[in-house]
């Protein structure tokens, strides 16, 4: 009983996660498919044990700033402006913890980079009501 009791309690303290994909929504059509980068970017290998992490490729799409490596993590590759890229999925990770609800928005993608193919997840932020960040498409990296 003590140890139901104690997986009940470490559940509830540290919240669990779902994923729902939102690809077929008709508020992501027109940014799933071949895109082309209208700014520099890096593909950095991170780093992140986040619960609402969970499922995502390694690798993160960062916008270049001007910078030669990474702002976090690994240097993977670097995509110049005009660069193509294929963005396969928009989804967006649940998380409910004892004092918090919160929902992380995605995209995944990929990138043709010296010869292979590198998955990427571009983050696009937070929100608490279960509705994607309102100005997400002013910060996307691609059209």
């Amino acid at each position: 009983m003590n140890n139901l009791l104690v997986c009940c309690l470490a559940i509830i303290l540290t919240g669990c996660t779902s994923t729902k994909d939102v690809s077929n929504s008709s508020l992501f059509e027109s940014d799933i498919g071949i895109k082309h980068l209208v700014k520099n970017a890096f593909i950095c290998s991170v780093d992140n044990n986040a619960m609402f992490a969970k499922g995502l490729p390694v690798n993160e799409l960062y916008e270049n700033h001007g910078f030669k490596s990474c702002p976090r993590g690994t240097d993977v590759a670097s995509l110049l402006k005009g660069a193509e890229i294929q963005v396969s999925e928009a989804s967006y990770r649940s998380h409910f913890g004892i004092v918090s609800y919160t929902d992380h928005w995605y995209f995944v993608g990929s990138a043709d980079t010296s010869g292979k193919t590198v998955s990427f997840y571009y983050y696009l932020g937070l929100t608490t009501d279960g509705k994607p960040p309102v100005n997400y498409k002013d910060n996307l990296l691609w059209h």
